[in-house]
Order: structure tokens, then C-alpha cells, then sequence
């Protein structure tokens, strides 16, 4: 399997217009960037696991003054969590807690912010 650089380079022998190659951004990479934005303005995160318990969402974020919210995190272009995904947001923001549904970094990053300030 030839390596992206080995194909740039045969396109460039051959003449060929470069072609800009880009990843795929997955959910771990969103998730990661907003769990660091948040680490950086001083609240704690933690994974979410609940065993024999699915759909829980995947970050639980703290910060003094009893900021409390969680967020499932999905891949950029993914709008809907699963049935059951909805079912958890819903029971925790009717229990007052706040809960979000993020598929993108700056949205993330906006979570963040508001929270901060409430």
C-alpha cells in the first residue's frame, strides 16, 4: 500500500495538479479538542461510563461554582445521536442538568464558554 507522500509524489512525476489530501475528522479528534479547550480554562473532565448501560454520553465536565454539564460527543457531519443517546440527553436536562449534543470543535469550544458564564 503506497503511503500519501509516495502518491503526491507520482502525481507530481507525472505532472498532475496537486491534489490537496485531507483526513477524515473522527469524533475522538473533536472529543479531544474540546476536552483540552475545557482542561485549559480550568474545569475537570471525565469519560462517562456507566456499566451495563448504554447510550450514557461520553464526557462529564466540573467546574467550581457547581458547573455540572455533559456532552456526547459525534463525528462532524452527524446531526442525530441514537434513540437511546436522546433518551439520556433528555432525562439529564430534565433533571436540570445541562446536556449537549456536539459534532464539531467550535461548537464545542462555545459549550464551553457558556457554561462558564452561567
Amino acid at each position: 500500500m503506497k503511503t500519501p507522500e509516495q502518491i503526491m509524489r507520482e502525481m507530481r512525476d507525472r505532472g498532475a495538479a496537486p491534489v490537496e489530501m485531507k483526513r477524515k475528522v473522527l469524533e475522538k479528534n473533536v472529543e479531544a479538542a474540546v476536552c483540552r479547550y475545557a482542561r485549559a480554562r480550568g474545569l475537570t473532565v471525565r469519560k462517562y461510563s456507566t456499566p451495563n448501560h448504554r447510550s450514557s454520553p461520553d464526557r462529564i465536565f466540573f467546574g467550581h461554582g457547581r458547573i455540572c454539564f455533559l456532552i456526547e460527543f459525534k463525528r462532524p457531519g452527524v446531526n442525530k445521536p441514537t434513540a437511546g443517546q436522546q433518551k439520556e440527553l433528555d432525562l439529564y436536562n430534565a433533571m436540570g442538568f445541562n446536556a449537549y449534543l456536539c459534532n464539531d470543535v467550535d461548537l464545542g469550544k462555545a459549550i464551553v464558554d457558556r457554561e462558564i458564564r452561567l
